[in-house]
């Protein structure tokens, strides 16, 4: 018979490495009569195999099986391929299969198959280890705390931390107080005051508006209209008219009860009283002018406040006696 010279030289191609020879010699051999040799299937399934084609070996595999139920080949091969693609409860299966049609005196055959079925469970006991997710068996209070001190040590931790895995998502997302600190970016500024606020309930505790973000950035207050201004404790501005926004917005400007930290930066050089409101209780007031001109103290901001109308909330250009020293 013809197939079986093809054969005979696929096995050969085989065992010295040639493995695209011994894959054509084994189709060859399958063309001319050998549609029906399980043992020809079996072998071009191990040739597949090494080419890392490894759903048609699964394909010759199976159809070992269909031709020679009762062998252990079928089951065997399908048993390796299912292994190496982390299917381990059909790779258990065929390996037990294979176990049952072996014959009583073929012992080696057994512990080879049986040393198998110890790899399927090894190889499964640590894949399970490595992907499964601990963090899902901590308590969701005691994570939540881990983060929080990640986002107050440096509030640039959020976002990784939201991204690792929808569990450490919906934590994050879940926990008002990681989002009560919002820096105005300028990509897309309001949507990020948008996401702030919604994970925050509107309860930002501070409020950073860079210069790039209004003036590079083309944003104007966009996406704020969420916040508790009440519950806003430091705000901190590169030359961004907080007052106008409020104006803008409707916001009576004596709504900012617990804002204790004021940090203003001008661009002109001339000094300048930040917009204020003589209602805040800043208690630790800054403005810093492009230039190297001093900052304002808590007094002489005072000072200077007490010369305008308490409603009154502009920008006041200062003479040098009301800086202080």
């Amino acid at each position: 018979m013809s197939w079986k010279r093809e054969f005979s030289t696929a096995v050969k191609h085989f065992r010295t490495g040639d493995l695209e020879l011994a894959l054509e010699s084994f189709n060859q051999a399958i063309d001319n009569g050998a549609k029906k040799e399980y043992a020809v299937y079996d072998s071009r399934s191990a040739v597949l195999e090494k080419l890392g084609r490894r759903k048609d070996a699964l394909k010759d595999a199976k159809t070992t099986i269909e031709l020679a139920p009762a062998q252990w080949q079928g089951y065997a091969r399908a048993a390796k391929l299912f292994l190496q693609m982390r299917k381990f409860d059909s790779a258990t299966k065929m390996i037990d299969a294979a176990l049952k049609r072996l014959k009583g005196d073929e012992t080696k055959r057994r512990d080879e198959l049986s040393t198998l079925k110890n790899d399927i469970a090894v190889a499964e006991e640590d894949y399970i280890r490595r992907t499964t997710n601990h963090w899902t068996h901590l308590q969701f209070e005691l994570f939540a705390d881990i983060a929080q001190m990640l986002v107050d040590e440096d509030i640039k931790h959020l976002i990784p931390l939201s991204h690792v895995c929808k569990d450490w998502r919906r934590v994050v997302e879940d926990r008002p107080g990681l989002w009560s600190t919002l820096v105005i970016g300028r990509a897309r500024p309001w949507a990020k005051a948008e996401r702030w606020i919604k994970h925050s309930k509107g309860v930002i505790h501070s409020l950073t508006v860079p210069y790039e973000s209004h003036e590079r950035g083309k944003w104007d207050g966009d996406g704020l209209s969420g916040i508790r201004w009440d519950q806003l404790r430091a705000f901190k501005a590169e030359h961004w008219n907080l007052c106008s926004h409020l104006k803008r917005s409707a916001s009576s400007l004596a709504v900012l009860t617990s804002l204790t930290r004021y940090d203003y930066t001008n661009e002109v050089r001339t000094p300048q009283i930040p917009p204020f409101h003589a209602s805040w209780p800043v208690q630790h007031p800054r403005t810093r002018p492009q230039s190297s001109s001093p900052s304002l103290s808590l007094t002489s901001w005072r000072e200077a406040l007490s010369h305008f109308p308490s409603q009154d909330c502009r920008s006041h250009q200062v003479v040098s006696s009301s800086l202080g020293a």
